[in-house]
């Protein structure tokens, strides 16, 4: 019993393991580039907003 209780906690790790690489460091990786971009739009945009009231 505690060979197959140790056995189930191993898969678990696995599986949490394969999900983070597969699903969550895609997806902050996603996240991050559209944050970045999101940064450059609305500096790019101040600086508009900047030249056209002088």
């Amino acid at each position: 019993m505690r060979n197959l209780l140790l056995r189930t906690s191993l898969l678990r790790q696995q599986i949490v393991l394969r999900l983070e690489e597969e699903v969550l460091w895609p997806a902050v990786e996603i996240v991050r580039r559209k944050e970045e971009r999101l940064r450059f739009v609305l500096r790019n945009f101040g600086l508009l907003r900047t030249s056209l009231r002088m």
